[in-house]
């Protein structure tokens, strides 16, 4: 008995050490892998003499798309993709590594970029994905706010923790309108029932709202430094969004509307510089 114990013992050792390694290459090759999908679909941007260009750069946007999916069903949401990040993904993963949202250039559009979304997120019968882009009923829906037609690149998500223990997401995301046109957005997302639904969470006197957005003039206005943006505070109580006035409405200032988080919702509170 004590032999066949002697005996097997290191190969228990052996797998307990081996298997991270091969996970590790694994993740590797599939970050390659993508980074490969996300420089095709730049070299058919690019590519000016066949007629058939656009068909194939959409070709290759589905292939990154299909891909993203087929690989997030049995990746943990936690994990990351640096060399693709490098060669054009962004990625917005929660703290508590319970949703990831992939974004890219589609290149399909000109001076309105035209982002792709996918959402992944954990469900009680694993890693659900879901196409992650059109926003518009929400935008209608929250007083009609300003909407980028070319979709968001979201790079920040973080978990807002309620009194009744759920838990709201609330990702914040950018767009490119035209060579001057900016824009940023918030969404309050939350996992209900095994689905990724939107949440009234912003509250004023007179709406709640599931989505903020606004958009600017990034050459319009007098403000020196760095283009004031929508933010949460340090202690995650508070959330700013920048005025944006002017004639137009196109200009961007350094005052703010300020969302206080009150335990379950966040309230509207007052306009501060």
């Amino acid at each position: 008995m004590f032999k066949s114990i002697t005996t097997f013992l290191p190969l228990v050792i052996f797998l307990f050490v081996t298997v991270p390694h091969s996970h590790a290459q694994s993740v590797s090759k599939i970050d390659s892998k993508i980074a490969a999908l996300l420089n095709k679909v730049n070299y058919w941007a690019e590519y000016d003499y066949i007629e058939s260009k656009d068909d194939s750069l959409a070709d290759a946007n589905n292939k990154l798309d299909s891909f993203l999916r087929k690989v997030s069903a049995s990746l943990p949401v936690s994990t990351k993709f640096p060399f693709a990040e490098q060669n054009g993904l962004d990625l917005a993963i929660a703290a508590d590594n319970k949703i990831k949202v992939y974004s890219w250039d589609s290149r399909l559009g000109g001076s309105m970029r035209r982002y792709n979304s996918l959402a992944a997120y954990q469900t009680r019968n694993g890693i659900k994905t879901e196409e992650f882009l059109d926003l518009s009923d929400s935008i209608a829906s929250s007083g009609h706010m300003i909407y980028s037609e070319g979709g968001y690149y979201f790079d920040e998500m973080v978990p807002i923790k309620a009194n009744d223990h759920t838990t709201t997401y609330l990702l914040i995301g950018s767009s490119v309108e035209s060579t001057s046109e900016r824009g940023m957005i918030v969404i309050a997302l939350r996992i209900v029932n095994n689905e990724l639904i939107q949440i009234p969470f912003f509250k004023t006197s007179t709406q709640n709202l599931k989505i903020i957005s606004y958009s600017y003039n990034s050459v319009s206005g007098s403000i020196q430094g760095e283009t004031p943006v929508m933010h949460l505070s340090k202690d995650h109580k508070q959330f700013f969004i920048p005025i944006v006035s002017g004639l137009y409405n196109e200009q961007i200032t350094n005052k703010y509307l300020v969302y206080t988080f009150d335990g379950s919702n966040f309230i509207y509170e007052k306009n501060v510089r």
